[in-house]
């Protein structure tokens, strides 16, 4: 399996709001274009988990900060493998 954690930031300036809330998806039908186009909650915050499907996945995460302000979606993609090679002699 792969763990994902995805995890937030709001700067580090003492005066900054804080994160408010962050959501995330893994392998949408179509990439999100903005933080409302994310479901509520994200399954891979804290201490993260496990995606176990083969293939290649991509997840995509957005977060909200305390006073309101929106980030748009990142992602990142990665390849799960757990085909075992074959030999041929």
């Amino acid at each position: 399996p792969v763990h994902v954690t995805v995890t937030a930031t709001d700067g580090s300036d003492p005066k900054a709001s804080g994160v408010g809330e962050t959501r995330c998806v893994l392998d949408p039908a179509s990439p999100p274009a903005s933080f409302a186009a994310l479901a509520a909650g994200c399954a891979y915050t804290g201490s993260g988990a496990d995606v176990t499907t083969d293939g290649a996945h991509t997840v995509y995460a957005s977060s909200r900060d305390k006073s309101g302000n929106q980030e748009l979606p990142i992602s990142t993609s990665f390849k799960l493998d757990k085909t075992p090679p074959v030999v041929s002699v």
